[in-house]
């Protein structure tokens, strides 16, 4: 491995975490916008098109604030493999919900 690198899939997840400062997902109710990327997303997915499903849950994320979405997220690229992502994904939940309803799993999964 070439030191300096950066795998395109950790890119990916950290430009989505960093550069997208979305509201928090209790201020308001998402825009309809929003739950169109998030059932289109879940379609992708029960398709099995998983890495559309991905995009579909970022663009929801970046419209939303969801932090539930975050955890999706990490889930899901650890299911393909993107570890570097997945533990990205994890932590960044873990510090916008701190007592979210995930915390115990993604606590772990990070730590993996």
């Amino acid at each position: 491995m070439v030191s300096g690198l950066v795998p395109r899939s950790a890119f990916v997840a950290i430009a989505v975490v960093l550069a997208v400062s979305p509201a928090r997902a209790g201020d308001q109710a998402p825009s309809a916008d929003a739950r169109d990327a998030i059932e289109q997303a879940r379609r992708a997915y029960a398709a099995g098109r998983t890495l559309e499903a991905i995009e579909g849950y970022k663009r929801a994320y970046e419209l939303s604030g969801d932090a539930s979405l975050l955890f999706r997220l990490g889930e899901m690229n650890r299911e393909i493999g993107n570890d570097v992502a997945a533990a990205r994904f994890y932590r960044t939940y873990l510090a916008r919900e701190p007592h979210g309803k995930d915390h115990d799993a993604a606590e772990k999964a990070a730590r993996r």
